[in-house]
């Protein structure tokens, strides 16, 4: 493989080997810095002289990259590896700066040492300066960055310094990076895009009912989209309303399977693209009539005659898939939304998507203490009242299944495995409620619906994408009571006598 050359400035006492290991070395000469006052100072307090006297010396090392790097990322790496080494600071300033933070430079071991790792001295879990991602650009700066602080530093704790760069570093990508994956408000509550489509399909509309005419798109990790399928599989859709389903890529776009060898299995998996025949769901939304360059979510229903998004909210396309279709459902007389209750319906509907549907993201989506704070009690307000209302209630509307009953089992049904860790609703689990424990199992356990639920999936994708949420893309072991093993015990949930009155919290 052929290289690049660029020049970046470091003390003459050390050189980089190849690119390949990228390994920052120490030499014996490392004891004659230029700054006497430092002589007989451990390493961790002397890495800051080295690298104020690069700074300061004209002395320069020649590093190569591979050719393939434009000089826009040559220059980029050669800044990050002085970042994660060390901030610039002035000699002047240098020894004062060593005695104040004497105390926090000896080596620590046990659980902290490990911490280092992660740029938090407190132990509270603070996120990564740096982080494997999916690129080679970004993975062979990471393994610089470890490889030369691990020469520097050795197995210990590296100096207060390095850790408030990196973690002052850390916060302000984090701040720009959580901007775009959540916009929020000026208070720093998470603030949830409206959808752009939301036609309907009706008799003698622009989309009237048809069947195969419609294409549904979906995925499992997505709780919005889940709903959709739930319904989907109750009403008995499969062959009036096709679907695929897409995953998160690692470019960040919802991404189908390369073949259709990859779909299939006791619950529903990634798909081809059946509807259009796309690669990815950004390519399908903009080969609509006319284009579209703006956010492409699911789920969305595709109308295959005319090439247009027809809906993309999914509190519309449960009540689509609910009524639309009847004519050739599988299943034509499930009614999940019956008029005699339509006004419990809408009341839950409206506080559940508040509070938890949309409750759980401003809980892990919050920018700010006060806003997170805020949240977390609205959430638990509700699932506490709910609890309640579930003593006395088989499901939210009285006896029958509905909607906001689908609403509410999909977040519910992420909430232990994924929301109470990774997005902090911290308070409660889901399996420690009297009542919506039992209740969940009721709901998993309803014809269609388990087959539509893959833990495995939801956690994999919800922990590894999230990346500002979970820099190191580990991934939780699904907790007992939430696998399948823990759902499909008994509920008793039949013997309840209902009300479907909806109590004040």
């Amino acid at each position: 493989m052929s290289h690049g050359q660029a020049a970046i400035k470091l003390p003459p006492s050390q050189a980089f080997s190849p690119p390949e290991k990228f390994e920052l070395r120490r030499c014996a000469s490392l004891q004659e810095l230029p700054m006497p006052q430092l002589q007989g100072r451990p390493l961790k307090h002397r890495y800051a002289a080295l690298h104020a006297s690069a700074l300061q010396r004209t002395d320069v090392c020649r590093c190569s990259f591979p050719a393939a790097f434009s000089n826009s990322r040559r220059k980029h790496l050669q800044g990050s590896l002085f970042s994660l080494i060390g901030r610039k600071i002035d000699s002047a300033s240098l020894e004062s700066h060593i005695k104040k933070n004497e105390s926090a430079q000896a080596p620590r071991t046990g659980s902290l040492t490990m911490r280092a790792r992660t740029g938090s001295e407190d132990g509270a879990g603070k996120p990564a300066a740096s982080s494997t991602s999916p690129t080679d650009f970004s993975s062979y700066l990471v393994d610089a960055g470890i490889k030369a602080g691990s020469a520097l530093f050795g197995k210990g704790l590296p100096p207060g310094l390095l850790i408030q760069t990196a973690e002052a570093a850390w916060r302000g990508t984090w701040k720009i990076m959580m901007s775009q994956l959540a916009p929020s408000n000026d208070d720093g509550s998470y603030k949830r895009p409206e959808s752009a489509f939301r036609n309907r399909i009706e008799k003698g509309g622009r989309f009237p009912p048809e069947k195969g005419r419609y294409h549904l798109y979906a995925a499992l990790t997505c709780p919005w989209a889940h709903r959709t399928l739930i319904v989907h599989a109750i009403k008995g859709l499969d062959a009036v309303v096709p679907f695929s389903i897409a995953v998160p890529g690692s470019s960040g776009l919802w991404e189908f399977a390369s073949d259709s060898s990859k779909s299939g299995g006791a619950t529903l998996q990634t798909t081809i693209d059946r509807g259009a025949g796309k690669k990815t769901l950004k390519e399908v939304y903009k080969s609509q009539t006319g284009g579209y360059d703006g956010r492409s979510t699911v789920p969305m229903l595709w109308d295959t005659k005319t090439k247009t998004v027809v809906n993309n909210e999914s509190a519309d396309i449960i009540e689509i898939l609910n009524e639309a279709f009847n004519d050739w459902a599988a299943h034509p007389d499930v009614d999940l939304a019956p008029k005699h209750v339509a006004a419990d319906i809408s009341r839950w509907n409206d506080l559940i998507y508040d509070t938890v549907n949309n409750g759980v993201y401003k809980c892990g989506f919050a920018t700010s203490q006060g806003a997170y704070d805020i949240a977390v009690a609205a959430l638990f307000d509700t699932l506490d009242a709910i609890d309640a209302h579930l003593q006395r209630s088989r499901y939210l509307c009285g006896d029958q299944l509905t909607l906001a009953d689908v609403r509410l089992f999909t977040t519910i049904l992420r909430f232990d495995p994924v929301y109470y860790v990774h997005f902090k609703c911290s308070r409660q689990r889901i399996s420690e409620y009297k009542y919506l424990y039992p209740y969940l199992r009721d709901m998993y356990q309803h014809p269609g619906v388990a087959a539509t639920c893959d833990l495995d999936s939801i956690c994999r994708q919800y922990y590894y994408s999230l990346f500002p949420l979970n820099p190191g893309g580990l991934v939780p072991v699904v907790p007992r009571g939430s696998d399948p093993v823990g759902l499909l015990q008994p509920h008793s949930r039949g013997k309840l006598l209902s009300s479907p009155v909806l109590q004040s919290a």
